[in-house]
């Protein structure tokens, strides 16, 4: 197993399954987040290298950034 494989896995075990369906010209869209505390992020795994698409906080609204925990 390579070692993007490996952190992969070890993100997929320490987060929770957690996809957004929005609707876009009225076509549905599911992004694949998953779950990290109080927080979603959705990670690319392919090309090799892992890339954070997008993160967001569970308690929006509140006019400030949280820390991710």
């Amino acid at each position: 197993m390579t070692p993007l494989e490996l952190t992969r896995k070890e993100w997929e075990n320490i987060t929770v399954s957690a996809p957004k369906t929005h609707f876009r010209f009225r076509k549905p869209i599911t992004h694949e987040f998953r779950k990290y505390g109080q927080a979603l992020a959705w990670l690319d795994f392919d090309g090799g290298y892992i890339e954070i698409v997008k993160l967001e906080t569970l308690e929006a609204g509140r006019g400030g950034a949280n820390q991710a925990t």
